[in-house]
């Protein structure tokens, strides 16, 4: 019966997202990437708040209220925050001619275009691989007779199939009906449990004191937001200014309210003394306890948030590839709008399925990217504030790039990377700066003499 559900749920899922009407099919890339119909408030909650909820956010999130009980707050507060700082840019994004978030850092420069375009697309291809993982745990106990490699595989075909068909308009779509599931299935039932469970007389799971590096990486993401690619385009796809904002506030608030409830109920089943050898199927866990014969349901709307998030970040990341590499280096640079977007999907669908499957950790990929995105494009985004030539700031987002890479692959361990590596990255961009400054003042000073 439960695989039943499932498979129905399934198939409304791939239904909405392939039922696009005739007037919103992409002719153009900006029809891909924007839609050609502006977004309501609406839309734009569901799509920002489930872009960023997923099924790795609230699998993983259940995980660390299980291990560290309310310190995993820092998430779900951090994103709400980066939220309202996307407020403030609101103009910025939709004023601004290009499309991702390197035609909005790197402009006309095709050196450091490449290279923003291809730190994005390893960041969301490595947040696609996360969702990937956690369709696998999600769904494999439900279909023990299926391998979760081919399990996942297939499914993530499809989705990726209607995205490449139909692009934004049919994320959106997927959006709020992920956002109908969980808010109907998944948040319900915890706040139920909350207000009305009594305690067991198991002696509790013990919790650890978060780490501080997680902690960082996970308040990271109120620097992540507002940088964001999906925020990017979600404001320029708005139907006007006050749609965005309107959206940008309820999807934050809203991302903060699902994620919390998913901590508790991983606190709640280390409270009650269950014990898990994998904290990431602390969510699972939650609702056949609690709910043995409903528990399914919520299962169903935490697969929705896995396949809408996981077309949200399918999107992006072709988006990117075909906008900021294919679109600029040969042969692809004389094809057509279509044939970039097939290329791209191809390339992201078939990386990420590797990457899924040889790390197959859920947190890990999700904060690898994370420190990527942090460490390389938010110091470039201040040396682009402080009007450093591109030449200047390719330089330094290479060299960075490149000690990442050397501290990485020498298995060194340094304590304190999410701190280490941004500020390394923001000192050679000042450092830069002033040396610039006095180069100009210099030139000043020969000229006048």
């Amino acid at each position: 019966m439960d695989q039943l559900v499932l498979l129905a749920a399934l198939l409304l899922f791939l239904g909405c997202g392939f039922f696009v009407r005739k007037s919103k099919r992409f002719v153009t890339f900006r029809d891909y990437a924007l839609s050609k119909h502006g977004q309501g408030w609406f839309f734009i909650a569901a799509g920002i708040s489930m872009t960023f909820v997923g099924g790795a956010a609230t699998l993983n999130m259940a995980g660390l209220g299980y291990q560290y009980s309310w310190w995993s707050l820092v998430d779900p507060s951090a994103v709400f925050l980066g939220t309202l700082a996307a407020i403030i840019f609101l103009r910025r994004y939709r004023d601004g001619a290009g499309i991702t978030i390197s035609d909005l850092l790197a402009g006309a420069d095709l050196r450091l275009a490449l290279l923003t375009g291809s730190v994005s697309l390893v960041v969301y291809v490595m947040l696609v691989g996360a969702q990937f993982v956690a369709l696998s745990k999600l769904l494999s106990p439900f279909f023990p007779n299926i391998d979760g490699s081919l399990l996942t595989a297939l499914l993530s075909a499809a989705v990726f199939s209607y995205v490449l068909t139909n692009g934004l308009s049919s994320v959106t779509q997927t959006d709020a009906l992920q956002y109908c599931f969980v808010t109907g299935l998944l948040v319900p039932p915890i706040v139920y449990v909350a207000l009305t469970a009594a305690p067991t007389h198991e002696p509790p799971i013990p919790f650890a004191t978060m780490p501080a590096d997680l902690f960082l990486l996970l308040g990271f993401s109120i620097l992540f937001v507002p940088m964001s690619q999906d925020v990017t385009i979600r404001a320029k796809a708005a139907r006007t200014y006050g749609h965005a904002a309107v959206g940008f506030l309820l999807g934050g608030l809203s991302y903060f309210v699902i994620v919390a409830g998913c901590i508790y109920a991983g606190f709640s089943l280390a409270r009650d003394g269950s014990v898990l050898t994998d904290p990431e199927k602390a969510l699972p866990l939650f609702f056949s306890t609690h709910y043995p014969r409903a528990g399914v349901l919520a299962i169903v709307a935490v697969f929705a948030a896995i396949a809408s998030t996981l077309d949200g970040w399918a999107f992006s990341a072709i988006v990117s590839c075909a906008n900021d590499i294919l679109k600029r280096v040969p042969p692809f640079a004389t094809r057509g709008d279509r044939a970039r977007v097939l290329c791209a999907s191809v390339l992201v669908y078939s990386t990420s399925l590797a990457l899924a499957l040889y790390f197959n950790k859920i947190l890990a990929l999700i904060l690898t990217g994370l420190l990527i995105y942090v460490a390389v494009l938010l110091p470039l985004a201040a040396g682009n504030a402080l009007r450093l030539t591109t030449r200047t700031l390719f330089g330094t987002s290479l060299t960075t790039i490149v000690l990442i890479v050397a501290v990485e692959s020498s298995g060194i361990q340094l304590t304190g990377k999410a701190i280490a590596y941004p500020s390394l990255h923001l000192i050679l961009v000042l450092a830069s700066y002033f040396a610039q400054r006095r180069k100009t003042h210099a030139d000043l000073r020969r000229k006048l003499d």
